[in-house]
């Protein structure tokens, strides 16, 4: 329809709207006829939330005919488009349609088809929405937060781009063209309240350089799409003293979900990111992240809203479905509310959007979605605020889609339509939270985690930010920069609320992540020895453990050995501080003591100081002939009772010798010998 607001003259101003039928039976229709008519108008938005939702045809009393138009025969599934041009007036009988009161002018469109018997039927009917006003009421104020914002295109490093997709979505005709083009056109007549990603900025500075790679099939393949980027930006510039600018946190992150598992995340570019960006848009530094924050799905929790003001945010644009409040309360409550953060002194102001706003703003703006067909409606249920309280000035906030991919002219009349009108006025978003009255709304409601990125890729992103931080101790601070320094962007990056409708992405760039801790815990690793088995000939006998880093960068580890299964009989020295060479190999001795002997397995493990695991364990098979403790209190003990017995049985021998020899009692006592003289 139009023009989608009627102007009140006198003289009929012509009114033009475009009716498409379609057949739907499985035979041709005969005599088909199109007529129409102005309802009564409506001014309660609570009738005319009533009557959008279930159209049909009103009270007889106060509907205006209108002509009506002959199709002729319509065949089976066949469609028809057809020109209604009609006029409206002040004046009774002037016009087909008489503007006589102030309110929304419900008019009613019916088919009729002749039967074979010759008696005509209803067979099709539809409805849309004319707003009139007879005087001019305060205005309903307006915001329109546009954004600028895509998927993350690069992972560690800010030189090197996982795909080229960015140079067509800024070319003629991409997405990222056509939202921009749409805020060129709006800009002189509304000023827009513009969300723009810090990291998606960034990615157009680099490549606005020229001095960037690509990624194709796994090889880094020099960028030359910097013209497109320069372009873009160039356009952008210019746009900036019609719009208010809104940065959100690097990659859009989705803290709703990140908050749940307690990862950190930051709200600002690095300092070469932002004096990049900074220079891209031509002001001399990038103002940091502090104002208004437009959440990911328009949800919050209370955790999240205390981390969000945390990190420095002063406001947030909400869905009114977030709070726990009634949502269909009329009449409707203005788009402003506060709400307490959880350490925060004082409230915190929300703007909030409108549930039957925003299902008609998504029907027109959305591909796929009613189009211009659903225009009249956001028209009239703007409208009919300022037709129910005309001596009060309302406000209302609308958000589209985050990835939006617009018709230009459909979006762009969508725009001026709804924000620029005898009875409307643009107002952005940040002079609403400051001049609007807040509302109470109540509390957050409970968010459904279903609609957050998948809590496996937020855990990948613990994981590496856990493995980082542990890992930083065992680097030199120049070391922990040139090796970690590109982790915490790969992490947020991991965790952007584009994942969200993108899950296998959000996905495979988990597991990206997860490939270079991956690569970071593999470079340094105990290397598997030549020969398999270690005999141990004492027990107090070394074992040679060979550590290999292949990273470009020293690095300090711990070495410990550990019996498998814990068995009794075998103690190691750990090794706490060993540096070990960039891109060397070498061998550690380590201290062990045996009490017992046999063949067992022992696991060799590298960590960092911290304890974080290095590489893989490797299994290595002791054989010792050293005597255990048993062993050597039995050799002890036969030692102690062989020498006894020697010692008894030389002493015994030595009694044996020295005894006199034993005399006979049985033989005849000598005689007397006689002497002679």
């Amino acid at each position: 329809m139009s023009p989608t607001t009627a102007t009140g003259t006198a003289k009929p101003a012509p009114l033009t709207i475009t009716v498409a039928l379609m057949n739907t039976t499985g035979q041709a229709l005969r005599g088909v006829e199109l007529s129409a008519q102005r309802e009564a108008p409506i001014s309660q938005q609570s009738q005319l939330d009533q009557l959008m939702a279930h159209p049909t045809a009103g009270d007889p009393n106060g509907v205006q005919p209108m002509h009506a138009v002959d199709l002729g025969n319509l065949a089976a599934h066949a469609s028809a488009r057809v020109i209604y041009r009609a006029t409206t007036s002040t004046v009774v009988a002037a016009g087909d349609i008489c503007l006589c009161l102030t309110g929304i002018y419900p008019i009613d469109f019916s088919v009729t088809a002749t039967g074979t018997d010759g008696v005509s039927t209803q067979v099709g009917f539809g409805q849309t929405y004319l707003p009139y006003f007879q005087t001019q009421p305060e205005p309903v104020r307006i915001s329109w937060v546009w954004p600028l914002i895509d998927r993350p295109h690069r992972l560690d490093d800010d030189f090197v781009f996982t795909d080229n997709a960015l140079p067509a979505t800024v070319a003629t005709g991409g997405r990222l063209d056509r939202m921009l083009r749409v805020a060129e056109q709006v800009a002189p007549n509304v000023r827009l309240s513009l969300v723009v990603d810090a990291d998606l900025l960034d990615e157009l500075a680099v490549m606005a350089s020229g001095k960037y790679d690509v990624l194709v099939g796994g090889k880094r393949v020099a960028g030359t799409d910097g013209r497109v980027a320069q372009a873009w930006l160039a356009r952008l510039r210019a746009l900036l003293p019609r719009v208010d600018l809104h940065i959100t946190p690097p990659s859009d992150p989705d803290v709703q979900a990140i908050v749940r598992q307690r990862l950190p995340w930051t709200a600002t570019l690095s300092d070469g990111a932002s004096t990049r960006v900074a220079a891209a848009l031509g002001v001399p530094s990038l103002a940091p992240f502090g104002d208004v924050y437009w959440a990911a799905g328009g949800t919050s929790t209370p955790q999240a809203l205390s981390s969000i003001i945390d990190h420095g945010a002063s406001a947030l644009i909400l869905d009114d479905t977030t709070f726990a409040s009634d949502v269909s309360v009329y009449p409707r409550p203005d788009g402003v509310a506060t709400l307490t953060a959880s350490g925060v002194s004082s409230p915190v102001r929300v703007a909030v959007t409108d549930s039957a706003v925003q299902k008609w703003a998504g029907a027109v703006l959305g591909r796929g979605g009613l189009g211009t067909a659903a225009l009249p409606q956001l028209v009239s249920d703007l409208a009919v605020r300022a037709a129910d309280q005309p001596h009060q000035s309302h406000y209302i906030v609308i958000t589209p889609d985050r990835h939006l991919d617009p018709s230009v002219s459909l979006v762009t009349r969508a725009n001026l339509e709804a924000a620029s009108t005898s009875w409307s006025e643009a107002l952005p978003v940040r002079t609403a939270l400051r001049s609007v009255p807040p509302t109470d709304r109540g509390a957050l409601g409970a968010a459904d985690p279903n609609r957050e990125i998948s809590a496996a890729v937020v855990g990948q992103a613990v994981a590496a930010t856990n493995f980082a931080d542990s890992f930083r101790s065992a680097l030199s601070q120049a070391d922990a920069v040139k090796l970690l320094g590109g982790i915490p962007s790969a992490v947020q990056r991991t965790v952007s609320s584009a994942w969200r409708d993108r899950r296998a992405q959000g996905v495979q760039t988990g597991s990206a992540l997860t490939s270079i801790v991956a690569g970071l815990q593999d470079g340094v690793q105990i290397a598997q020895p030549a020969v398999g088995t270690y005999t141990l000939a004492s027990n107090s006998a070394p074992l040679f453990v060979t550590v290999v880093n292949s990273l470009a960068v020293p690095v300090t580890v711990q070495v410990s050995i550990q019996t498998v299964n814990n068995i009794v009989g075998f103690s190691a020295q750990t090794l706490q501080h060993e540096t070990i060479p960039a891109r060397q190999q070498v061998s550690l001795r380590m201290a062990v003591k045996v009490q017992r002997a046999g063949r067992f397995q022992v696991d060799a493990t590298l960590a960092t100081p911290d304890g974080a695991p290095l590489g893989q364990p490797v299994r290595l098979q002791v054989r010792s002939t050293a005597l255990g403790g048993i062993g050597v209190t039995i050799t002890l003990v036969a030692t102690g009772i062989l020498v006894v017995a020697l010692v008894v049985r030389f002493v015994r021998r030595f009694r044996h010798r020295r005894r006199p020899p034993p005399t006979d009692s049985s033989a005849p006592p000598a005689q007397p010998m006689a002497v002679s003289s």
